[in-house]
């Protein structure tokens, strides 16, 4: 049985917003927060404080949503965070800042999840 028009055209819009707000994390964040998420992005080792890592769970429990808003719009210093982490307000909207938070939840595992280490998340 083939999906109804409007449902398949829901799932190509989320798709495609998905693949934008991935192209976004890529651009703005993978250098230093890692293609995974994992804070191994490839500017890490240069950093003096390490970026966290989105896929524990535990990292989860302790950040708020709009920390994280205000982190990426205003700079990690702006929450009590490394000031190594610039701001990007001035490049990104709100919207896409949202987008970008709600993608950082997609590389949270569930404690004891195997990680795939050739699973780019959708970001490569």
């Amino acid at each position: 049985m083939s999906m109804p028009l409007p449902m398949l055209t829901l799932a190509l819009l989320s798709t495609t917003a998905r693949a934008d707000t991935g192209g976004l994390y890529v651009l703005h964040c993978a250098s230093c927060h890692g293609m995974r998420g994992r804070g191994d992005g490839w500017q890490a080792p240069s950093l003096q404080v390490q970026p966290p890592d989105f896929s524990r769970p535990d990292f989860w429990t302790r950040v708020r949503y709009d920390d994280l808003k205000r982190a990426i719009r205003e700079g990690g210093a702006s929450v009590g965070l490394s000031a190594e982490m610039p701001a990007f307000g001035g490049e990104l909207t709100d919207e896409q800042i949202d987008r970008i938070v709600e993608y950082l939840r997609t590389f949270e595992r569930t404690p004891g999840e195997v990680v795939d280490p050739d699973d780019d998340y959708g970001c490569g």
